[in-house]
């Protein structure tokens, strides 16, 4: 295989690592519906936003990195 190939071939498995990891250990909670009948504890929804605002920012960093090959990837070809 080409360097290319091997890098595309990585960025395909990592891809599909975090597709498995972002379908793991979701929440059951389900959302309220105006009427309080499915309203989520206080200290569940503080712990779970924790939890969002700790994933939404590795997934940016992640985002990121994947930018940064894609982009490192479309010079090599253009290059």
């Amino acid at each position: 295989m080409t360097r290319l190939s091997d890098a595309q071939d990585r960025l395909e498995r990592a891809l599909s690592r975090l597709e498995q990891a972002s379908g793991n250990g979701q929440s059951k909670v389900k959302p309220d519906d105006g009427a309080g009948t499915n309203a989520v504890p206080a200290d569940e929804f503080e712990l779970l936003r924790a939890r969002y605002d700790k994933l939404h920012g590795v997934t940016r960093k992640i985002s990121d990195r994947l930018d940064a090959a894609v982009d490192r990837m479309k010079t090599a070809l253009d290059g």
